[in-house]
């Protein structure tokens, strides 16, 4: 049982535009989702990456409709506590696509994970 209830990152800053937005945020050192992975190298499971999506998806764009598909989905680098990651989002309304990924702070943006996700019009 997790000691924690902290479930999301923190939001250091936000811009929207349209249908992309880019938000700039810290991993706590005291996420719940730490717990069990792992304990002497705590990393963000890519399941939690999915859900932070879908909620700030449902937020920003107000779209509620359940996530039919995943595809392209691709984990490259591991997400630990006091990383700083950029979510960077775009929705195509036309197509009920979301396109996601996850860069650094750094200069050359390496990417956490990236993914499309189909949801139901």
């Amino acid at each position: 049982m997790s000691l924690s209830s902290v479930r999301s990152p923190r939001v250091l800053s936000k811009k929207i535009q349209d249908l992309t937005a880019e938000i700039h945020l810290e991993i706590p050192e005291d996420l719940a989702y730490f717990d069990g992975h792992f304990k002497d190298m705590p990393v963000v499971p890519g399941v939690v990456q999915l859900h932070w999506v879908v909620d700030f998806i449902q937020t920003l764009f107000n779209v509620s409709a359940p996530i039919t598909k995943g595809a392209q989905i691709k984990f490259m680098n591991l997400m630990q506590p006091l990383h700083r990651p950029i979510l960077h989002l775009e929705i195509n309304p036309e197509k009920c696509l979301i396109t996601y990924k996850y860069t650094t702070d750094n200069e050359k943006d390496d990417l956490y994970s990236s993914g499309k996700l189909t949801y139901d019009a």
